[in-house]
């Protein structure tokens, strides 16, 4: 077998791979779309690892959870503030104060910005756009 050849089987395996544990397919419902991005979280962060057949299929993971996003997302109405903004996406997410707190690192600080009483810092806006796959400037 030429190395040509071995390359494209093991691309072709590790893509196959993929596949058993997560096909691509619509993404129809809440429940597929958190493991969805179970599935992106976890090869997002091996990302410069991929091998091609890997990289293919982390494109098209992206390509439907966006569109599961584009269909699903509802934008809060403009003028909310920062707060109010992360509310909504906290409640379109069933998330809950703990769940922000532990995204945040601290349970306590979480309840605090949700009552109004501390501001988000920069770190805590980079998390919260990452989470919630939206651009920082929404939390400004």
């Amino acid at each position: 077998m030429s190395v040509t050849a071995t390359k494209q089987r093991h691309i072709s395996d590790s893509y196959m791979n993929l596949i058993q544990q997560f096909a691509l397919r619509p993404i129809r419902n809440r429940r597929e779309y958190a493991a969805a991005e179970a599935m992106l979280d976890r090869l997002v962060l091996l990302d410069d690892k991929l091998d091609a057949g890997e990289s293919d299929y982390l494109e098209t993971l992206e390509l439907l959870i966006e569109a599961y996003d584009q269909q699903h997302a509802q934008v809060p109405p403009q003028g909310q503030t920062p707060l109010e903004r992360l509310r909504f996406l906290i409640e379109q997410n069933g998330m809950n104060s703990s769940a922000l707190g532990d995204l945040l690192g601290s349970r306590p600080l979480a309840s605090m910005i949700l009552k109004g009483q501390r501001e988000l810092s920069k770190t805590h806006i980079r998390k919260l756009a990452n989470r919630f796959k939206v651009d920082a400037g929404y939390f400004l």
